[in-house]
């Protein structure tokens, strides 16, 4: 028995599922399938979506330490997976050579070593596709770092990264994430709700955008005021 003709990954192997929509699923699988974030994702919704320049850096940072833990996990199941093909191949050369030298006195008959042969066989296969799931996701993951690490050093070059708790960085963050929020609230004419309000108003004084509240609650307080003395007067 041929060990290469046990492991070859073909269509015919899997016709005892339904031969069909294997043939019809195997030939849209020839084009590429792109399993990671795409660039114009990766660009304007995990980095652009930041306020600062900082906040992207920041935000590069941590993309970028995710997929290096992540690469260097997947290294070690590619060389793990590796191992354990290298195990299977001995098995399966074992099981072969037993094979060959069959004597009918074994307790063990033919058929049976056969059928282990096969297993392994499958095994084989199955380690195979696992290595190569492995090495697409690792490619994925360097293609994302890349795109990051890019990212990064372009941003850098325009503004030196500070660090996190860099209390004039953290200001500026603060407060534009919270005036888009605002300005997002009153373009929609949606409720300015209690607890982004209270947010804006635990700012450092010197953010604009906690000015701004002030005095458009002091407005609002002065409207109210207003309205209430009116009404007040109107029933006297």
């Amino acid at each position: 028995m041929s060990i290469d003709k046990t492991n070859e990954i073909t269509e015919d192997k899997l016709e005892v599922v339904a031969p069909n929509i294997i043939e019809d699923m195997a030939k849209i699988l020839k084009n590429k399938v792109i399993d990671r974030h795409s660039y114009f994702q990766m660009k304007y919704f995990i980095i652009h979506k930041e306020p600062t320049t900082q906040a992207k850096l920041w935000q590069c940072l941590r993309e970028i330490k995710t997929r290096f833990e992540t690469l260097e996990a997947a290294a070690l199941e590619i060389e793990e997976g590796k191992d354990n093909l290298e195990l299977i191949n001995i098995k399966i050369d074992k099981l072969s050579k037993k094979i060959e030298k069959y004597e009918q006195n074994e307790e063990t008959t033919k058929r049976e070593l056969e059928i282990d042969l096969r297993k392994l066989g499958r095994k084989k296969i199955a380690a195979f596709r696992n290595m190569q799931k492995l090495q697409d996701k690792k490619k994925s993951l360097e293609e994302e770092a890349r795109f990051f690490v890019e990212t990064f050093n372009g941003l850098v070059q325009n503004e030196p990264l500070k660090p996190f708790d860099d209390f004039d960085s953290q200001c500026e963050y603060w407060g534009e994430r919270l005036q888009s929020k605002l300005n997002l609230k009153m373009i929609t004419q949606g409720t300015l709700d209690a607890e982004l309000i209270e947010t804006i108003l635990a700012l450092p004084d010197r953010i604009p955008v906690k000015e701004h509240t002030l005095k458009s609650l002091e407005f609002r307080n002065q409207k109210m005021q207003m309205l209430l003395n009116q009404s007040a007067t109107s029933k006297e």
